[in-house]
């Protein structure tokens, strides 16, 4: 797959997600594609079977609304969380490929889990605690690649600290460049949805 940078940042992302580095840990403004270039990556490694399977993770945490009890089992439970995901996956696999090759794995049913030969995406991590974020990282097996990413600027937790943000200004404290975890920021200028997506983020943080 051919991967078209339109921003700087996307250039760094992609760089980072094509790197031998492991752990990916990307934060931005919503419309910077953190999420597709991820989702991206999955396909092609999974194409060329240099992983075999892809692990979807979020955190249940909604904005501003309670969306109540949700039927089904935890995959249909988990659907609307991970939408943003699907729809990137749905315009390169079939139903039946991404039954086969995609699982989505609650935060809560992670721990003591070791994923191998698998590309895991951890999405909308800023609505992570501490405890969750950690846990998620530490999922990680031989031959893997994991994406940790979120928007620092719009958590919806209440009451508890952002589990992201928390590992970005640890992350800080270390001089130099880590041997196994690649940090990217990317910025306003990144967005490369509808301009009025700049500017509604502009009223907002003004």
């Amino acid at each position: 797959m051919e991967y078209l940078a339109k921003t700087p940042g996307q250039a760094a992302y992609i760089k980072a997600l094509q790197s031998h580095k492991p752990i990916i840990v990307a934060t931005g403004p919503a419309g910077c594609g953190k999420t597709r270039l991820a989702c991206e990556m999955a396909i092609d490694l999974l194409e060329q079977r240099k992983c075999q399977r892809i692990i979807l993770t979020r955190p249940i945490v909604a904005a501003d609304e309670d969306m109540g009890y949700l039927p089904g089992d935890i995959d249909k439970k988990m659907e609307p969380w991970v939408r943003p995901m699907y729809d990137v996956f749905e315009k390169s696999f079939s139903l039946s490929k991404m039954e086969r090759y995609i699982e989505i794995a609650p935060l809560g049913y992670m721990r003591g889990r070791t994923f191998n030969d698998t590309f895991i995406i951890a999405d909308e991590m800023q609505n992570s605690t501490i405890n969750q974020i950690k846990m998620v990282m530490t999922r990680l097996g031989e031959n893997s690649k994991m994406v940790i990413s979120g928007d620092l600027e719009q958590s919806d937790l209440t009451g508890k600290p952002n589990g992201l943000w928390d590992l970005a200004e640890r992350m800080k404290t270390f001089e130099g460049e880590f041997e196994y975890i690649e940090r990217i920021k990317m910025h306003s200028e990144d967005i490369v949805r509808h301009p009025a997506v700049e500017e509604i983020l502009k009223i907002y943080k003004a």
